[in-house]
């Protein structure tokens, strides 16, 4: 009897919520999260297979691909995190607990790396663009080329892991043998944890303002200072003024012209500026010459835009958290005090989180001209393929058909000709049904 007391008092009972917080998860997370994901997975699956494409990752779009892949991680560890916490809490499943302890002091190392590079990886991405576009207006040619994208990606990750590789000692798994079900096994933290010097200095100072604020204020300004920049830049200029402006100078100050910032990659055109004496000439060049510009106007304007859009969702759905997170730091009782209400908090915070990374397919299809026109090619191979496939069916449906009923037997392209001519102008795939006994044509 006393071995039964004692045993059943080293037994720890799991920490249920509350009915009303447990509702409110479930419809939050179990349903709304689990769909924002699954949709935000197949949405960056297809866009990994749309930005793979050698003339879309050779340029700046190759950062987009790591994004993708860091959103793909964000999100597949948000359902093994919180989703299935939640099912294992609402339906009592002792199975998906049992899984859920196991793999999460490894998947929470997983989730915070991810986490962490893919918002430098948007600041690194931003500050290139900020550098591009202030160049560009300066009349210097920014080259970028592929393996220096990778470093930046590499560098990116290994900061990353380092700055996050504690976090793999901050959980563990406490088992109870003489305990059963839910009891028999904790996930509690490490004893690094409780250390004094580890809780002030990096879980709070560190990670909060290395993780949330740097990034947040960087991304922020870099976003101001790119408006004002591209607004500068994309200022209608006079086409003929520029014409008569630089045709009167050398060759050599065109390049550091700050109003010719965009003719820096056309010097045929600008050398048949300099040396152009007809009239007519000078009216083609002017004419190519804003076609140039507008073209140039129009890419630049568009990469900016779609990053301009990556950063702002990037903030909106962070203000929350800086929100939180100053709340905290005023404030460490909050979470006891308003325990509900930092519970459903810190759950819309991860929610948003997931619509961050879930957005990007819409914000590229909307702001880049390129990977448009490729989500549309696509589109329109997948309305083709059923198509194929719908036609294929129905062609032996109806061939079984009349095999059966009729002594039409086969399907043949015709020719067709010209009615003044004897030439056979084109193939028209038209179905044709030739009856074997009496060799007439009937088209269906």
């Amino acid at each position: 009897m006393n071995e039964t007391e004692e045993n059943s008092s080293l037994c720890m009972p799991y920490q249920f919520n509350e009915p009303d917080v447990m509702r409110t998860k479930f419809w939050l997370i179990y349903v709304v999260g689990s769909l924002v994901c699954f949709c935000g997975i197949l949405a960056s699956v297809f866009l990994l297979s749309v930005l793979l494409q050698r003339q879309l990752r050779r340029s700046y779009l190759f950062y987009l691909v790591a994004l993708a892949i860091l959103d793909i991680g964000i999100l597949g560890t948000y359902i093994l995190t919180f989703v299935v916490q939640v099912h294992f809490e609402y339906f009592t499943s002792f199975a998906a607990y049992s899984a859920w302890v196991h793999y999460m002091p490894i998947l929470y190392f997983v989730q915070k790396v991810t986490l962490c590079a893919q918002t430098y990886l948007i600041v690194a991405v931003t500050f290139e663009r900020y550098l591009e576009v202030r160049n560009t207006q300066q009349g210097k040619q920014t080259q970028i080329s592929e393996a220096r994208r990778w470093h930046v990606v590499i560098a990116v990750l290994v900061w990353a892991v380092i700055f996050r590789f504690s976090t793999i000692l901050e959980l563990e798994v406490l088992y109870i043998p003489e305990c059963e079900g839910f009891e028999s096994m904790h996930l509690t933290q490490a004893l690094i944890v409780s250390q004094k010097w580890y809780r002030q200095y990096y879980m709070i100072l560190a990670d909060q303002i290395v993780r949330v604020f740097l990034p947040f204020v960087a991304l922020m300004l870099l976003n101001l200072l790119i408006v004002c920049k591209i607004k500068q830049a994309l200022r209608p200029p006079s086409t003929t003024e520029m014409l008569v402006k630089y045709s009167l100078m050398p060759a050599d100050h065109i390049l550091f012209s700050s109003d010719a910032f965009l003719l820096y990659d056309i010097p045929r055109r600008r050398q048949s500026i300099i040396g152009s004496t007809q009239q007519e000439d000078g009216i083609e060049t002017e004419k190519d010459l804003a076609r140039d510009l507008e073209v140039r106007r129009r890419g630049l304007k568009a990469a900016t835009n779609m990053m301009i859009a990556i950063v702002t969702s990037y903030l909106i759905c962070n203000v929350f958290n800086m929100v939180i997170t100053i709340w905290e730091f005023i404030d460490p009782d909050m979470p006891l005090e308003y325990h509900h209400f930092y519970t459903v908090a810190a759950d819309m915070v991860s929610l948003l989180v997931i619509v961050n990374s879930s957005m990007r397919l819409p914000i590229y299809y909307a702001c880049n001209p390129k990977v448009r026109q490729e989500i549309r090619g696509r589109l329109s191979g997948v309305k083709r393929l059923r198509r194929w496939f719908s036609s294929a069916i129905d062609r032996r449906k109806f061939s079984f058909f009349h095999r059966r009923r009729s002594p039409l037997t086969s399907f043949h392209d015709i020719n067709v000709k010209s009615p003044d001519s004897d030439t056979a102008l084109i193939k028209v795939n038209r179905r044709a049904l030739i009856h074997e006994d009496t060799q007439t044509v009937q088209f269906v």
